[in-house]
């Protein structure tokens, strides 16, 4: 994984072009950290602080090669033991929002959040 930067998250997004199965620990690190970021994105869409517009013309992209490509990340954010309360509460949020505008768009759509 290369040094902390503008192009931290490079070698995780290069890997999402296909479908991508974390190899190593440090490989699940990065993934993490990715929805991390993802996660913070859904923080602001939450606060109001960037329309559900913006958020997907900005990221909607690589959030869609996100929950497409990698199905640790599908399992990693669902809380199989309470869904009232699931993990990575505004990463699913954004992921949510943005699969409404997908589906009102009838653009290709990517899989549906696990529940």
């Amino acid at each position: 994984m290369a040094a902390r930067g503008p192009d931290y998250f490079e070698d995780v997004r290069a890997k999402l072009t296909t479908t991508y199965v974390p190899a190593a620990k440090e490989e699940e690190v990065a993934v993490r950290r990715y929805v991390a970021m993802f996660e913070r994105l859904g923080l602001l869409l939450d606060k109001d602080v960037i329309s559900p517009e913006l958020a997907e013309e900005l990221y909607g992209s690589r959030l869609k090669n996100l929950v497409t490509k990698c199905q640790f990340v599908r399992e990693m954010v669902a809380d199989k033991n309470d869904t009232a309360k699931p993990a990575w509460r505004n990463f699913v949020l954004l992921w949510t929002v943005t699969e409404e505008r997908w589906n009102d768009d009838r653009r290709q759509k990517p899989p549906k959040m696990p529940g």
